[in-house]
């Protein structure tokens, strides 16, 4: 008989075949600056072992004072870490800048996987989560520990890999509230330079950071803009969709913190985690946000 696991990822394989495309250009395995002092390193990740499945995840770096800020830390895989790491090594031995403070959207084996290893590596950098968040990433708990609002995440928790939770916080801080300038937890950080918004759904304490002086909002998985790799859109020719609903485990509050960014006025560029392009525009944004419709 098969596992109920067996059958899950069997389930989710067959229809990643169906709608996943090689990405629309190849993965850099560098960081390149997307808009001044905002540097993207965009690889890929299988989130099943299969050739069909090949996912842009990004990671961020920012310029601050002579410093670097460095936004999640990348996929818990070995294709994807050995690149990474290789191409994060070489980008502060050629600026000779430290880094000096790690961000996290959220606690996802895709996005804060190699969190281990950048503490290892920089023991002295502090990384910050939000409070919503600590407890997945810091506190010992597991995401199939969360009830969800949908079948998808019902069923699809099960799925999701469990994490190494029990990192040391001597180093941790936590972001509360729901909104916020970073240099009110990190002094040396320039006032208005990055300012975070909790935007729940995807996970409980998920944030997103804006790059005020970009107008750049990273969005981490509150949208997903991968028409090239799904050419079967659910929104037609609008440019970005919803995070994959497998880990979003409240679809009702994912969708109010779409409305939430949607709302912050000033925004050029919306940066997603997953995306084959450069980011989606404002107006793309308001659009998606203005049509998109219950799904489950």
């Amino acid at each position: 008989m098969v596992s109920p696991s067996a059958l899950l990822t069997l389930l989710v394989a067959a229809g990643s075949a169906l709608h996943v495309a090689s990405l629309s250009s190849a993965p850099s395995n560098e960081f390149v600056e997307v808009r001044p002092q905002l540097w993207r390193y965009n690889g890929e990740f299988a989130f099943i072992p299969s050739p069909a499945q090949r996912t842009p995840v990004a990671v961020w770096l920012v310029e601050a004072k002579s410093s670097w800020i460095l936004i999640d830390t990348g996929a818990a895989s070995p294709e994807y870490k050995d690149r990474f790491l290789a191409a994060l090594k070489r980008k502060l031995s050629f600026s000779s800048n430290p880094l000096r403070l790690i961000l996290l959207t959220h606690g996802h084996l895709d996005h804060a996987g190699l969190l281990p290893w950048a503490l290892d590596e920089y023991p002295d950098v502090p990384f910050a989560v939000h409070e919503a968040e600590q407890p997945f990433v810091t506190g010992g708990q597991q995401y199939q520990q969360l009830k969800g609002d949908t079948w998808t995440f019902t069923l699809g928790k099960y799925y999701m890999p469990k994490l190494n939770t029990s990192l040391p916080t001597s180093h941790q801080i936590v972001l509360t509230g729901s909104t916020g300038d970073i240099s009110s937890f990190a002094s040396w950080v320039p006032k208005g330079l990055l300012i975070f918004h909790h935007v729940p759904g995807h996970s409980p304490g998920q944030v997103a950071y804006f790059h005020h002086s970009t107008k750049s909002m990273i969005t981490g998985d509150v949208i997903t803009n991968m028409a090239a790799s799904f050419p079967v859109s659910r929104n037609g020719k609008i440019k970005c969709d919803n995070p994959f609903l497998m880990p979003t485990h409240m679809y009702h509050d994912m969708k109010q913190s779409q409305q939430t960014l949607a709302k912050i006025s000033g925004v050029r560029t919306y940066f997603p985690s997953h995306d084959d392009g450069t980011g989606v525009s404002n107006a793309d944004f308001q659009s998606f946000v203005g049509v998109q419709k219950d799904e489950l």
